[in-house]
């Protein structure tokens, strides 16, 4: 299973308000897609849009039916006034973990993101599952690690749904007193280049 990622960063509320929009359309039209807000570990006015597809060859059937939707060409002929900066779109496979249906408007997604070490790339796929597997043993939430298939090479990801802001906090506490995961965490040491990245982000539609 594969999940589509396009960031940007939008103007002020009318651009979070064509976000919505253009979301709308593209979910009206088959497409398992969510509009996150990105929140501490971003950008102010970062957005993210998400669709799940189950193949490479059913992204391209929905990307050429989504195109050819007028309402979707009359808002993609907006976003120059609504978008201040745009990353390039990233192509990420499911590797570890599942990641079933839509997340509920209005939830987290926990996100952290690491380059692996090019001399140590093995050890650290092998690592990633490790402790993706150690954290759902700690907090009891799943964790699903991720690889781009397109995008910036070496990338590992780990992806966690959160319902409200407190099982946030109550993940963190479990996490924060679990001698088993600290001692998974630090297994990692060296596998890694320096300036990863952990967000969180909500389901705005």
């Amino acid at each position: 299973m594969y999940i589509t990622r396009r960031m940007a960063r939008v103007n002020g509320m009318a651009g979070m308000q064509w976000a919505t929009e253009i979301t709308k359309v593209v979910q009206q039209a088959g497409g398992m897609t969510s509009l996150w807000a990105g929140g501490p570990g971003s950008t102010i006015g970062t957005v993210a849009w998400s669709t799940r597809v189950e193949s490479f060859a059913a992204m391209v059937e929905f990307n050429e039916t989504i195109t050819a939707d007028p309402a979707y060409q009359a808002l993609v002929g907006q976003a120059g006034g609504h978008i201040a900066s745009i990353e390039p779109d990233t192509l990420m496979q499911v590797v570890h973990g599942e990641i079933t249906g839509q997340a509920d408007v209005g939830s987290f997604l926990g996100a952290v993101n690491a380059v692996s070490n090019p001399a140590r790339a093995m050890e650290a796929m092998a690592w990633a599952p490790v402790i993706a597997d150690a954290w759902t043993a700690a907090t009891g939430v799943p964790c699903a690690v991720v690889t781009n298939a397109a995008g910036p090479m070496s990338d590992i990801g780990w992806l966690v749904r959160f319902d409200t802001a407190a099982d946030v906090d109550a993940a963190n506490a479990k996490l924060a007193a679990s001698a088993e995961y600290a001692e998974v965490f630090a297994g990692g040491a060296g596998l890694f280049e320096s300036g990863g990245n952990q967000m969180y982000a909500r389901r705005i539609a």
